[in-house]
Formats: C-alpha cells, sequence, structure tokens
C-alpha cells in the first residue's frame, strides 16, 4: 500500500526535475513553484527516481509529511454504510472475476449446424455459467468435443476474461457456384482477356468502372480481366511551419473520489493561451476498492512560425506519398509507372503521386 510523500527541494532551474521525473512516468502532484524552490507530492515508490534525478542535478530534497491511504479511511470510517458498500463491492468484483459468466459456442462454417447439442454436451462436462473459469482445462473440452462428434473435425476453445468461445468445424462445406456475371472492381483500361466460362462483355482498351460487367454468366460465370488502374494521393503542404514549443510552466488539478462520489476537488486555473493536457488515473489502493485519484497537468507553450522551403523536404513528402498510395495497391498487382505533379501557391505547395499499374479486375 503505497503513500504519499510531500517533497520541497531547494535551489535553481528546478523544473527539469519535475521533466525528468513525468518521462520516467512518476506521478506528480499538488505541484507548487516558485523563485528558489519547489514542492509536490509523489508516492513513496516513486521515491527510487527522485534521488537518481536529484543526484544528478545535485540537488537535496527533504520530505515535509507522509500521507497514508489510512488516514483516508478513518475519516471515512463514520460513513459505515459507505465502507460497507465498499466491502460489497470488493465482494462482487472477486466473485466475477473468478466465475464464468459466459459460454459461446460459434459454427464456424457456412454448413448449417445445430449448435445446440453443443451447449448441451457442454453443460453436462461442466462447463456452464457460475463454475470456476480457473478450474476449465481448455485442451480437454477441445478433445472432448471433438472426440464426441464425429461431424466436428476440428474445435478451438478460447477464454477471455469470464466469457468463454467454443469455435466447430463441421466437417461439411457448401459451396454455392457463382451463379452472377464478374463485375468490374476499378475503373480502368481492360489489357488483357481470358474467358474460361460465359460470354466475353468487353474488349481490349475498353474503358470500365466499378460494377460494369465484364463476363456474362451463361450457365457459369468464369474467367480473369486485367487492366490499367491507376492509384492517387495528394498532399498540401504548407512551408510556414507553425511548432510548438514547451516553455516549461504546468499545473495540475486533482479530484479524490469514491463510487464516482467527490471527495477531494483541487482546482487551479491560469492565464495560459496555448497548452496541452495529459490526465492520469490511477486508484489509492486498488482496482476493487474505487478510491480513484484522477489529475490532470495543464503543459504551456508557445508558437514559433518557421519558413521550411519544399526543396528541402521534398524527397521526404514524395517518400511519404508514394508509401501511402502503395497501400491502396493489391498485392498482386503490377506496377508501372510512378509520376509527381507539383504545384505552387504562395507558400502552398500541392503534391500529386499517381502509380500506374496492371490489375486483376474481377
Amino acid at each position: 500500500m503505497n503513500n504519499l510523500l510531500k517533497i520541497k527541494i531547494k535551489g535553481l532551474n528546478l523544473i527539469r526535475i519535475i521533466d525528468w521525473l513525468i518521462n520516467k512516468g512518476v506521478i506528480i502532484s499538488n505541484l507548487i513553484v516558485r523563485k528558489n524552490y519547489i514542492i509536490f507530492n509523489i508516492s513513496d515508490s516513486d521515491v527510487k527516481f527522485l534521488k537518481q534525478v536529484c543526484e544528478k542535478e545535485r540537488k537535496k530534497y527533504i520530505i515535509i509529511y507522509k500521507f497514508s491511504v489510512n488516514v483516508l479511511f478513518k475519516k471515512l470510517a463514520n460513513s459505515f454504510g459507505l465502507i460497507l458498500s465498499a466491502i460489497i463491492l470488493f465482494c462482487y468484483v472477486f466473485a466475477e472475476n473468478i466465475s464464468l459468466y459466459k459460454v459461446n459456442v460459434l459454427n464456424d462454417s457456412n454448413y448449417d449446424y445445430n449448435v445446440s447439442k453443443i451447449y448441451n454436451y457442454l453443460n453436462d462436462i461442466g462447463v456452464k455459467s457460475g463454475v470456476n473459469r480457473f478450474g476449465i482445462n481448455l485442451a480437454k473440452v477441445e478433445d472432448f468435443v471433438e472426440n464426441k462428434f464425429d461431424d466436428i473435425s476440428k474445435c478451438v476453445v478460447d477464454l477471455s476474461g469470464g466469457s468463454l468461445t467454443v469455435k466447430i468445424y463441421p466437417e461439411k462445406e457448401k459451396f454455392e457456384p457463382k451463379s452472377n456475371n464478374l463485375k468490374s472492381k476499378y475503373d480502368a483500361v481492360v489489357s488483357d482477356i481470358e474467358v474460361f466460362a460465359g460470354r466475353q462483355n468487353c474488349n481490349l482498351g475498353d474503358i470500365v468502372k466499378p460494377g460494369d460487367d465484364l463476363i456474362l454468366f451463361d450457365g457459369f460465370a468464369s474467367g480473369k480481366v486485367r487492366g490499367k488502374v491507376y492509384f492517387s494521393d495528394s498532399i498540401l503542404y504548407n512551408e510556414v511551419q507553425q511548432n510548438k514549443v514547451y516553455t516549461g510552466n504546468f499545473y495540475s488539478n486533482k479530484t479524490i473520489s469514491i463510487f464516482n462520489k467527490n471527495l477531494i476537488k483541487q482546482q487551479n486555473n491560469s492565464n495560459y493561451s496555448n497548452y496541452l493536457t495529459k490526465k492520469c488515473d490511477f486508484y489509492l489502493i486498488n482496482a476493487f476498492i474505487p478510491i480513484k485519484c484522477e489529475e490532470v497537468f495543464y503543459f504551456e507553450y508557445d508558437i514559433i512560425e518557421e519558413v521550411v522551403k519544399y526543396d528541402i523536404v521534398e524527397d521526404k513528402i514524395k517518400e511519404e506519398l508514394l508509401s501511402g498510395v502503395r497501400l491502396k495497391i493489391p498485392n498482386d498487382a503490377e506496377e508501372l509507372a510512378v509520376n509527381y505533379s507539383v504545384v505552387k501557391e504562395g507558400n502552398l505547395v500541392r503534391v500529386d503521386c499517381i502509380v500506374e499499374t496492371v490489375v486483376d479486375l474481377i
């Protein structure tokens, strides 16, 4: 059970200590910054990080006082109902965490299989809601189901939290023959046609769009049609860049609550024009007794404008743009050519990337 320590450090350039602690994941609260000292609260489990940075910065720290969560319980002792509710909640959460509350049977096949008999069998072997989930041997359940039912080729059992999922793979599958016309998936120029069954409905050089019929159904439809497809993307680059520069100033607001009811609420205000926020949530004791601390940090920054000409970043922009376009291209496509278009107007530069490919259209 961690205690909170109130720390005081004297000296100059102390914000670097705070920045270092935050980068290490240390939760800091009630920060007070003065010209030649800082005061803040941290957990006693984080003192090891405080020692490291103080040795590095050649600073000394003193512990003003320790705050134990036991003190908070003494303050809450007068509210018997609240304590009783916490105990009941703890027991309920504990029971929920060890019990199986849901069993799902999924038919991972298009074969119409009666899964109710699987549910009945699982219930017979003791795999049902309310049992201790840690007592279920997943491998044995898989073997039991596969050996019990001859029409099941494979069974896979997964336990996630209090939910058990049983996937069954029946021996039989239903395969429906394609009874529709084969259509184009892309805007393209047809470059190659092979018809195995059905009637051809396009010619070399035809311009087709998504949904156009390429091979017509005639008892069956099968074939291969390829065509030139152009994939593209664009980016608008501003040569006047706005960068965030942190000033090192920040403050925090903290709320301590139980059962979503606020007990302590600290509210600080500032006149920062630009700032970013970071929210930290943690339990003062553990997740089962919900005495929760929520702290929001506000970090001030200035906006600095800088001119970065397109010529300097041209290669990087084109590389990122091409990578984005290639994510749209199917794996089986043949890449023919890559072209760029650059148009500049004032500080804005529009860059287009066009990749010419040959793709299976159906």
